[in-house]
């Protein structure tokens, strides 16, 4: 699939070792082979669920946290007509963006589960900064 994608500008794509995908800023650059964390929640819609499936379906990162609140594979590209001699205005959606990973599910499900619950809400914690802190990473 990556191989259809054009790699963004400044980023050069250096295949799959097996397991990723490998890409370098630049031509001279040194290829990142960290890991790579896709954060996902209810909050998370449109591009932000076709790029985070993409990277997913692609072994490019790890989706974590909870499902998120669209579809993988979701109409698109909304038009408005404009109905005459009315005020009312008709939104239709002209493309329907089918997902690679995942083209069927109701939401991206991550690959690591961090389920939000009451308490946390209650309590003004954030689970996955939690999670990310307990890899070492800070989370800002």
């Amino acid at each position: 699939m990556l191989q259809e994608l054009p790699a963004p500008p400044g980023l050069v794509w250096h295949g799959y070792n097996g397991s990723r995908y490998v890409a370098s800023a630049g031509a001279g650059g040194h290829p990142y082979l960290g890991h790579v964390y896709v954060l996902t929640s209810w909050s998370t819609f449109s591009s932000a669920v076709m790029v985070a499936d993409v990277l997913a379906a692609n072994h490019m990162a790890t989706l974590v946290g909870q499902p998120t609140g669209l579809a993988p594979s979701a109409p698109g590209e909304v038009k408005f007509i404009h109905v005459p001699n009315s005020p009312l205005v008709a939104e239709v959606s002209t493309t329907y963006f089918q997902a690679p990973g995942h083209p069927t599910s109701a939401s991206l499900v991550p690959r690591i589960s961090v389920p939000l619950t009451l308490a946390d809400v209650q309590a003004g914690v954030n689970p996955i900064a939690q999670w990310l802190a307990s890899l070492g990473h800070p989370s800002r």
